[in-house]
């Protein structure tokens, strides 16, 4: 597994789309936080519990650039009889892609978060770390459950094509691009919970004023719980905040982690049975 890793950290450190997600990336997540912080509309401890609902899509373009054609595109190259040819199985091949693209986006990740603690530093005067330090560790966290489960799409199918496809599909039937969630999976936990379609106690989730059936419903979709957990997160180490909604948001961490598991224990399965002749 090793040497797979290995081999394949060279091939991606080698990747000009790699890097030019990294360099997108950065120009888009710096400058807005900059920005961010000149506003008087919210305060600095807000943007910072705010942080992943500002930047979670960024991190999963980071994620998708580096990570959806770790498996497929050996099998579509026809390379991955050679690959296998190293020491290894195809178990030592999945694990092997999975640490070093997991390796690449730690690499990524970490030095533009850093960057982001350092505009808070010029901007407000102070590092903020004991409430900072928290968001990064979960958007780093995020960002690993996005890995995990991109890497199980690259196992899954046989082409890049419908790994982008899945990757695609998947991110705007959670997200609020086009809203697929809100208009059909919202109105049936609400009808479930309500006896009525309508979504409108959606709008409390974050908070601890709205009904508990939200507090867990809204959980169920990945990134509501990653966007949505952020003042959970500052409140564990701010000793000025109540905390509220434990329950709930360790829940919705459960979900993330089935959320990444799950696809990569099928891409497993599939792949092993795959015929790559």
């Amino acid at each position: 597994m090793s040497t797979i890793a290995l081999e394949d950290l060279r091939h991606v450190f080698r990747d000009r789309l790699v890097w030019g997600a990294f360099a997108l990336v950065t120009l888009l997540m710096v400058p807005t936080f900059w920005g961010l912080l000149g506003s008087s509309v919210h305060s600095v401890e807000t943007r910072i519990a705010n942080l992943p609902l500002d930047f979670r899509m960024y991190l999963v373009i980071l994620v998708a650039v580096i990570s959806y054609n770790a498996i497929v595109s050996e099998r579509e190259a026809g390379t991955i009889r050679l690959v296998l040819g190293l020491p290894g199985t195809r178990r030592d091949l999945i694990l092997g892609k999975l640490v070093s693209r997991l390796t690449v986006v730690l690499l990524t990740l970490v030095p533009i978060l850093i960057m982001l603690e350092g505009i808070l530093l010029l901007r407000t005067g102070e590092h903020y770390l004991g409430l900072y330090t928290p968001i990064a560790l979960w958007m780093i966290f995020y960002a690993i459950v996005w890995t995990c489960f991109t890497i199980g799409l690259s196992a899954t199918f046989s082409t890049q094509y419908r790994v982008l496809a899945a990757l695609a599909v998947t991110y705007l039937s959670l997200s609020t691009l086009v809203d697929i969630w809100g208009a059909l999976v919202q109105p049936v936990f609400a009808l479930l919970f309500t006896g009525s379609t309508s979504t409108d106690a959606y709008a409390t989730l974050g908070t601890a004023s709205g009904p508990l059936w939200v507090r867990y419903a809204g959980r169920v979709n990945p990134i509501q719980t990653f966007q949505s957990s952020g003042r959970w997160i500052t409140s564990l180490v701010d000793p000025t905040t109540q905390i509220t909604n434990t329950l709930p948001n360790v829940f919705g961490i459960c979900i993330l982690v089935v959320f990444g598991a799950g696809p990569m224990l099928l891409g497993y399965y599939r792949f092993q049975r795959a015929d790559l002749g």
